[in-house]
């Protein structure tokens, strides 16, 4: 599990999404909505590295939606590949 320290390297504060407060907001289905896909419709993939998880991306747009995401507490932490 990724340390605290990870959780906002993305430099993003927003008191009324920031710390779980998105959940109080009257739109708060789609906040939720919104990072998941934000959490998990990308090409990133995460490699842990002595307790951290680091971010590969094919740009670095993608990783920067990816860690928005984790700083508002939607952490992508594993990929799945279906090779059906």
């Amino acid at each position: 599990m990724p340390d605290e320290s990870q959780k906002n390297d993305a430099k993003f504060t927003d008191d009324k999404i920031t710390n779980g407060a998105w959940k109080n907001e009257q739109n708060a289905d789609d906040i939720r909505k919104f990072f998941t896909l934000l959490a998990v419709c990308h090409t990133v993939i995460p490699e842990t590295k002595k307790d951290k998880i680091h971010y590969q991306a094919s740009s670095p747009d993608e990783a920067a939606l990816v860690k928005a995401a984790r700083a508002v507490g939607f952490e992508f932490i594993v990929s799945f590949i279906d090779t059906s």
